[in-house]
């Protein structure tokens, strides 16, 4: 499966190139490392800043313009929990206790180095009631705490050695960004634990929506009369969880649609400093270092996999929906052709941040 660019365009999807592929034969090589990976598939120092925007910038103007723009993390949460649950009981241990930070008594992973969320002056956080310290502007966070993925998120956001940038400059304009952030990160956990469709290199999409075209191979059809791009966007992409047999995706394309479809909007990119800095939402890659065009098979370039939460990373290998630990989607790709390496790329929604 192919990467993604790495080049941030603001908040538009990094350009990806549509790629076809003839099919080889796969000698007994090929064969002893296909069956591997079904054997592997079968088993089971810097400071973050997330600062806020100048007062009066465009952002907060259009906020004016549309009051409620931004969907508060509950009402996200709420919707869905209807229809949206997941059916298995793995699933299931990502949506424990959503509502509830639980700082106090969850089990804390500790880093040697706290990070800190840095806010211009005169404007305060909502920390809902987490264990956060602030000190001038800057919160920080200690621990990163995985009781539920809303604690992981909000917990590994403060202590995340990246920068987050909120847009809005006053209390209510930052705050409703970064809770418009959660819940799109939140909502690409969701929208990753729906998947039922089957991966393909050749790929195929419902006609109604899509079509072959534009810089990542796939691109919507234009909106029917009288329903805005929005809209039709958002039918598009639920469109892929209602009817999963008319789709067939490889990696990189089922990372890019769960990205933009549980999070409704485009996503950016960054440089993460380490292999321990993800935060649920996050997508990344790992490649297949090893891979040779025309000997290895097609769709063995690398994985694309997403965070979601308490250590677990989704990938896209199979119809089932497959969760597994970093280490053992690295032992997967490096099972193809002998070599491997984690990426350090980060794809994040961009959801509230300039």
């Amino acid at each position: 499966m192919k990467s993604f660019a790495t080049a941030d365009k603001r908040s538009a999807p990094a350009a990806h190139r549509q790629h076809h592929y003839v099919h080889h034969p796969m000698g007994p090589g090929q064969q002893a490392r296909r069956a591997e990976i079904r054997r592997i598939l079968g088993s089971a120092g810097a400071q973050a800043k997330l600062t806020i925007g100048q007062p009066d910038d465009n952002y907060e103007r259009a906020e004016d313009r549309a009051p409620g723009a931004l969907p508060s993390l509950e009402s996200t949460l709420d919707s869905s929990k209807n229809g949206g649950q997941p059916s298995t009981s793995t699933q299931r241990t990502f949506y424990a206790d959503l509502d509830r930070p639980t700082i106090s008594r969850a089990k804390v992973n500790h880093r040697s180095v706290q990070r800190k969320v840095q806010v211009d002056p005169g404007v305060d956080l909502d920390t809902m009631g987490y264990t956060t310290t602030k000190t001038g502007d800057t919160y920080s966070c200690p621990t990163i705490v995985k009781a539920s993925i809303w604690n992981e998120i909000f917990t590994a956001l403060l202590n995340s050695p990246r920068v987050f940038k909120l847009k809005g400059s006053t209390a209510k304009t930052a705050n409703e960004s970064f809770r418009a952030h959660m819940a799109a990160r939140r909502g690409i956990v969701s929208f990753a634990s729906k998947k039922k469709y089957a991966f393909n290199v050749t790929e195929k999409r419902n006609a109604t929506y899509w079509q072959r075209g534009g810089p990542t191979g796939w691109e919507l059809k234009p909106a029917p009369s009288g329903t805005s791009l929005e809209e039709w966007r958002k039918k598009a992409h639920a469109d892929i969880n209602v009817n999963p047999d008319d789709y067939e995706m490889a990696c990189n394309q089922a990372t890019r649609v769960t990205m933009e479809g549980g999070a409704g909007a485009p996503f950016k990119t960054n440089t993460a400093s380490s292999d321990s800095d993800w935060i649920p939402g996050d997508a990344g890659y790992i490649t297949n270092t090893a891979f040779v065009s025309g000997v290895s098979p097609p769709g063995t370039e690398g994985e694309n996999i997403i965070y979601t939460g308490k250590d677990k990373f989704w990938g896209h290998l199979e119809k089932a929906n497959t969760y597994r630990t970093l280490q053992e989607w690295f032992d997967v790709v490096e099972a193809w052709d002998g070599g491997a390496r984690k990426e350090t790329h980060r794809l994040y929604p961009s959801n509230g941040i300039e």
